[in-house]
């Protein structure tokens, strides 16, 4: 009864509250050829930095941060190397700080790992990527970002990664819970 309790509150939460942004503009400044070199000079003089959540919270995104730019096929951890180099997640830079700053629409995982208590945040959007092909039926985009809560509370970020497919984004807010500013 519990799960089932759950997984209502969630699917109640994702239709009454997603946070949802067209990709134009300043947001799709990256779309095109976009390579790690630019990636990574983008992400040291307009991503990192202290950013305020929705909810008034500040979080740090520092030089850590831009290994989220990586992905390792075999493992799937942010290995920095050239080729581990995920093109999509540097055009999709500029929607970190957005996502933060205005979506109300995050869900929070509770869990112990090795022993440690870990809280982990997920701000998360519905992104409409207007199409030149088909300018009326734009490409819909789940776009998750993933904040870590440290010593002394301090919220750090950690990655984040988009998805096309609903049911992929469903999978994983399911392990969460809707947060709740108490």
């Amino acid at each position: 009864m519990r799960d089932i309790s759950s997984a209502i509150v969630v699917a109640d939460f994702f239709h009454s509250q997603s946070y949802r942004f067209e990709a134009t503009g300043d947001l799709a400044g990256n779309f095109g050829s976009f390579n790690e070199a630019e990636a990574l000079d983008y992400f040291r003089k307009r991503v990192m930095g202290t950013v305020q959540d929705k909810f008034g919270r500040a979080v740090r995104i520092d030089e850590d941060g831009s290994k989220s730019l990586y992905k390792e096929d075999r493992t799937g951890g942010h290995v920095v190397s050239p080729e581990n180099y995920e093109e999509g997640r540097g055009k999709r830079l500029p929607w970190i700080r957005h996502t933060i700053q205005n979506s109300a629409a995050a869900y929070v995982s509770e869990e112990t790992v090795a022993g440690t208590f870990r809280r982990t945040f997920l701000h998360t959007a519905i992104v409409s990527i207007p199409l030149k092909l088909q300018p009326q039926k734009p490409q819909v985009s789940y776009y998750v970002v993933i904040v870590r809560e440290g010593k002394n509370a301090e919220l750090r970020f950690v990655t984040a990664y988009s998805m096309f497919k609903l049911n992929e984004f469903l999978r994983i807010i399911a392990r969460t819970e809707p947060y709740r500013r108490t």
